[in-house]
């Protein structure tokens, strides 16, 4: 067995594979369902963003909109407007509004309320809700207990106080709860205070005792957070996209976030390549339109993002497409910009981004109702700011039966050649591809891919010259995976001959990054539980060979997985490593009220294990090394030696499977199976060994050691001036 496998690495010595696995890496995988922040919008206006809530801090108050996901017909909202200030047994002081001020994620309403006695109105955005508090820096005048009034706005019906807090209900959904009140002063002591709700007034209180006692400045904080129904459907975070921009070493995660039916907004988060999550949530729309689909892509000499989005006044539309980009070191971002051509509905637009060091554009493809697959180029200025190109017709005989949304490369470079694949509904789903150039109009002729029996998903990427296709295998249900390699001829696109994953039926949702010299591949699969399905990813060559085996993503939140997209780093660079990959996903619940969020996973290629020395070297014998890890498609590793006798004229390199006994004699000895004469130069030699694409040698146990003939040593007396380096074991591994 041993010798069979040892047999099967040697024999691809004198091949050059150009392929590699993907692994997924050991940190634990991202969840983006605690991730908020503030900003401000377009027009100025702050607003605080949470895992399932947006609020804007306008016209002297909190409007708080809690996210109730699409079975709520209408965004609830609740507006607090604060009123007057005082203790209880003296008149109260009424309050002015005041604008607001945007630090960090607080904003800040500053009230003057009598001389040197400024008191503080703050929101803070935090991961449970938008915490309220007004800091007092002395004393207020009077006696009696303190009391913070404001008014409040909404459509939701109140609930009776329970547990000290107030809520707001729908009656169906969910809602708005307001917590419980306590004061903290200035040295840490802490008072429960009490809330009450009375026509259309919300009265904050701390004891008469605590407040004369405090040690000021005193703070009075309940929060703001949302409440959902079990039975309902829950905060909707759904569709993840990402993009890599090389220079910060940064992705950004783009997702939609459902509040009611008609109103969805895009989210981004910066992530770092430790998987940290970089600033504030990023509302890339945050108004009460319909606003989903989102593409994102990188455009590397302006070291911006470019999102594009679908937005329409209703959950019907009809849809407009609108683009606007992000600064990948601060996260602000630019003017939102219309793309779609006006009268028509625009929808489900996809987006390719420029890895080269002297483009600035990103290409936008959509679907355009009645009128085609259209394209249009959007250029990034130096100062972030977008210009459109024409709009090309890839093809106008789009039809209207589409669900998905078109794909393309995630990145190309002026003169390179992209691909755009899609589906439509006839009497099957009905898969095409047609090659475009840089600004977007087509070439060639259009290909047709197979029909699909299920729901038609289709991606590709590529590097502009050879590209992979990722589709629903033919026939009848249950659907496999398939892989069709394609290639640009200098004329036409060229498709190869059709694979099938193995062991992938009723597979569904596929993505496909190009990470340099392979492909990772993902997609959905189904598990024992009928309401459960689960994340696979698996690399592959360029020609469809498979290079790892399929590996289940790891649960990080909920246990139903669905909608993979890959963000590579090849996508962001023409220069430097370009092996790694975040992959994401949505995770839900499988029962009410089926929450979810948005998750993902770091993924590094060919993250091999360092080799493990067995015994030292003897004397003049040097020390074995390699180049590159030993993993499953490494056509690039090299074992090495170095620090030798320099007058030694020949090296000899000695591999044996794991479990043999080595050889004493004087030193210790690798009992070779196989053994590769090379040349050896000043103390040091090399020997290619271009590990083959084979996931049954994983984890195959490999001993190596060099032996140097003409050395000034004879540490074995059966070997005249012949030495050995340290003897080291190394585990194949993906």
């Amino acid at each position: 067995m041993h010798m069979s496998s040892l047999r099967r690495l040697c024999a691809v010595l004198v091949s050059v594979l150009a392929v590699a696995t993907a692994q997924q890496s050991p940190p634990p995988g991202l969840d983006f369902a605690r991730a908020h922040g503030a900003m401000l919008d377009e027009s100025g206006t702050p607003w605080l963003l949470g895992p399932d809530y947006k609020a804007a801090c306008r016209d002297g108050g909190l409007d708080f909109m809690p996210a109730l996901g699409p079975r709520a017909a209408t965004t609830a909202t609740l507006s607090f407007r604060l009123q007057s200030i005082g203790r209880a047994e003296s008149a109260p002081v009424a309050v002015a509004a005041v604008p607001p001020r945007l630090a960090g994620n607080r904003v800040q309403f500053v009230h003057e309320v009598g001389e040197s006695k400024a008191i503080l109105e703050n929101y803070d955005a935090t991961a449970a809700g938008v915490e309220q508090s007004f800091v007092f820096a002395v004393r207020p005048d009077g006696a009696g207990d303190l009391c913070v009034r404001g008014a409040v706005q909404t459509g939701l019906r109140p609930l009776p106080p329970r547990d000290g807090a107030i809520g707001f209900t729908d009656g169906r959904v969910g809602g708005v709860r307001i917590g419980g009140v306590t004061g903290i002063d200035a040295n840490g002591r802490r008072c429960a205070g009490s809330s009450s709700y009375t026509d259309g007034v919300l009265e904050l209180r701390l004891p008469a005792a605590f407040v004369d006692t405090a040690v000021y400045p005193l703070t009075l904080d309940p929060l703001f957070g949302t409440t959902l129904t079990v039975g309902g459907t829950a905060f909707d975070d759904d569709r993840p996209v990402a993009a890599y921009d090389a220079s910060n070493g940064l992705y950004v995660v783009v997702w939609t976030r459902t509040f009611s039916s008609g109103d969805r907004d895009v989210r981004a988060q910066r992530v770092d390549a430790s998987g940290a999550l970089v600033g504030g949530l990023v509302a890339i729309t945050s108004g009460s339109t319909d606003d989903g689909n989102p593409a994102v892509a990188s455009v590397a000499s302006r070291d911006r993002f470019v999102v594009c989005w679908q937005t329409g006044s209703g959950p019907f539309g009809p849809y407009d497409i609108e683009c606007r980009s992000i600064d990948a070191a601060t996260g602000s971002l630019g003017t939102t910009l219309s793309v779609g051509v006006g009268a028509t509905n625009d929808i489900l637009p996809a987006i390719s981004g420029d890895r080269s060091a002297f483009g600035s554009q990103a290409l936008i493809v959509w679907v355009s109702i009645g009128t085609g697959l259209l394209a249009r180029p959007v250029v990034v200025s130096p100062v972030n700011t977008l210009s459109l190109g024409a709009t090309q017709v890839v093809d106008p005989t789009f039809g209207n039966g589409v669900i998905e949304p078109p794909r393309l490369l995630q990145s190309t470079q002026p003169g390179a050649i992209g691909i755009v694949v899609w589906s439509e509904l006839g009497l099957n789903f009905t898969g095409s591809a047609r090659a475009i150039d840089y600004s977007g109009a087509p070439l060639g002729t259009r290909r047709s891919l197979f029909s699909f029996a299920s729901d038609g998903d289709v991606a590709v990427d590529g590097n502009g010259n050879q590209f992979l296709i990722v589709q629903d295998g033919p026939g009848a249900s249950p659907t496999s995976v398939a892989l069709v390699p394609a290639q640009w001829n200098g004329t036409d696109l060229v498709l190869g001959t059709a694979s099938t994953l193995p062991n992938t039926g009723n597979a569904r949702d596929y993505a496909v990054g190009f990470l340099g010299d392979r492909y990772l591949v993902a997609f959905c699969g189904p598990t024992a539980n009928p309401f459960d399905s689960e994340v696979r990813a698996v690399a592959v060559k360029p020609d469809c060979t498979v290079c790892s085996q399929i590996v289940t993503v790891p649960t990080v939140v909920r246990a139903n997985q669905q909608t993979p997209a890959i963000a590579t780093h090849f996508a962001a660079s023409t220069s430097g490593p370009s092996g790694e990959a975040l992959l994401l996903w949505n995770e839900t619940e499988a029962l009410p009220p089926f929450a979810g969020s948005v998750v993902g996973q770091r993924f590094t290629a060919m993250q091999g294990a360092p080799p493990v020395v067995l015994s030292p070297s003897c004397p003049g014998g040097g020390t074995a090394g390699t180049n590159g890890p030993f993993a499953l498609g490494n056509a690039g590793f090299r074992f090495t030696l170095s620090g030798g006798d320099p007058s030694a004229p020949l090296a000899l390199l000695g591999l044996s499977a794991g479990g043999l006994a080595p050889i004493p004699c004087g030193c210790t000895f690798v009992q070779s199976l196989q053994t590769i004469v090379a040349t050896a130069v000043a103390g040091t030699a090399e020997s290619a060994f271009a590990v083959p694409c084979d996931p049954l040698l994983l984890g195959f146990v490999l001993e190596y050691q060099w032996l140097l003939f003409g050395t000034a040593a004879s540490p074995c007396p059966l070997l005249a001036n012949v030495s050995g380096s340290d003897r080291r074991q190394l585990v194949l591994s993906q």
